[in-house]
């Protein structure tokens, strides 16, 4: 079985970040962070992510600022772009 849980991160331009994490029941054995492909909402990944987190490794999914679970505005509003998506990536690396 696996738990779900989320979290929002902070950007460093102010915009949320939402990450998933997918728990294996035990002790984990290792860790991998899924980042999506641009246009692909985290959700989409949930299936792998609890694959693999049924395997005994922690799973990350998360969602680029201004997208999917962190999206605040309509997408075209968004001022972000590949190199914002880009540091949106380091940030969850360093909170993984």
């Amino acid at each position: 079985m696996t738990s779900t849980d989320t979290v929002t991160l902070t950007a460093s331009n102010g915009e949320p970040i939402a990450v998933a994490r997918f728990a294996p029941d035990g002790q984990p054995r290792g860790a991998a962070l899924i980042s999506p492909a641009m246009a692909t909402k985290a959700s989409y990944y949930t299936a792998v992510a609890t694959w693999l987190a049924d395997r005994d490794i922690v799973a990350y999914t998360f969602d680029y600022q201004g997208y999917g679970a962190s999206a605040r505005t309509p997408l075209k509003d968004v001022g972000a772009d590949i190199l914002t998506w880009a540091a949106d990536a380091a940030t969850v690396v360093d909170h993984v």
